[in-house]
């Protein structure tokens, strides 16, 4: 990743302000194994916290992550829910109907009814 000053960030860098900033990731280990007292020590949100801070810094609209856990032993028509969830979220995205307020406070975007109008 590499952010030009004047560009990406800075008083004239506005070049990517007010675009989505999203991770979109698959864990092999559960949800709980991401938490303080889980095998992973850290929540994905912590882990991801320099991502959200380079979006800010470049005036860009942070997305919760869109995180799949347990995907070592996920079935297949779990794999095609989860797909079709997904490209509804992105359709919002790119319609404009998403309000980025509506989103706050979630932990994960999987988390947010991608079929609310």
């Amino acid at each position: 990743l590499v952010l030009v000053h004047g560009w990406a960030f800075g008083s004239r860098g506005n070049a990517l302000k007010g675009k989505w900033f999203g991770c979109v990731m698959t864990t092999g280990g559960s949800r709980e194994s991401y938490s303080a007292e889980g095998f992973n020590r850290y929540t994905i949100r912590q882990l991801i916290s320099p991502l959200e801070q380079v979006a800010c810094l470049c005036k860009m609209n942070f997305l919760p992550p869109w995180v799949i856990h347990g995907t070592n032993s996920i079935r297949p028509e779990q794999i095609l829910w989860e797909k079709d969830r997904y490209f509804a979220m992105l359709s919002r995205l790119s319609d404009g109907s998403f309000d980025p307020g509506s989103l706050a406070g979630l932990e994960y975007l999987n988390n947010f009814d991608v079929t609310e109008a």
